[in-house]
């Protein structure tokens, strides 16, 4: 899963705006930027009243997994709308970005916000090695970033595609040809899949840019 040489200068120079499509600033709201910590992102707190219901009614983690996928999945609706996120150190500017509580209250969201509240509510059954938000690319929608959940079940990771409800498991391993992972984070952890990106998210001035949605 590590970068060409030609997606890692794209991802660190700063604010280069050429790698954002024109159709984005089109619907771009000024006022829908922030800048918290990366650990805020995803919320246990949030999710524990989702997961403490899906805990009572399943029995295995697999299940637990699942239920939690599907809620997400057919009860947020997807919105087609793009997030841009620049990583530094250990905290992150978000555009059109949801934290995983707003994304419960308007019942939508796109690929980033359907990710936190996943693992919003997986974290609160799993350890934060084991769930992680994943950002990257997807090479099979062309164009632009993508977001999405991998969670460690029986010794492999799972990929879950939160924008669609559940329908197999897929491996990690077995989609890297499709997912491109750059940074993993969750409320405890933050990595990178290369690690000169890791290196420079944490020490220089350089904003690793993603675009989402």
């Amino acid at each position: 899963m590590a970068l060409t040489s030609t997606q890692r200068t794209t991802l660190l120079v700063a604010g280069l705006a050429l790698a954002v499509p024109l159709t984005y600033f089109l619907k771009r709201r000024l006022f829908d930027s922030r800048r918290m910590f990366i650990r805020q992102m995803v919320d246990p707190q949030v999710g524990r009243p989702i997961a403490d219901t899906i805990t009572a009614q399943t029995r295995t983690e697999g299940d637990f997994i699942l239920a939690a996928w599907k809620m997400v999945g057919e009860a947020i609706a997807y919105e087609d709308v793009g997030s841009i996120l620049l990583f530094k150190q250990d905290t992150v500017r978000c555009e059109l970005c949801l934290l995983p509580g707003e994304t419960l209250r308007r019942g939508r969201g796109n690929c980033v916000a359907k990710a936190l509240l996943l693992a919003s509510i997986l974290r609160n059954r799993f350890g934060p090695e084991e769930v992680f938000v994943a950002i990257g690319q997807l090479h099979e929608i062309g164009q632009g970033g993508h977001a999405w959940v991998v969670v460690r079940l029986n010794g492999r990771w799972e990929l879950l595609e939160t924008t669609t409800p559940p329908t197999t498991w897929r491996f990690a391993s077995a989609l890297e040809q499709h997912y491109e992972t750059t940074i993993l984070f969750n409320d405890q952890l933050i990595m990178c899949d290369d690690p000169e990106l890791c290196m420079r998210v944490q020490e220089s001035s350089c904003l690793p840019c993603m675009l989402a949605g």
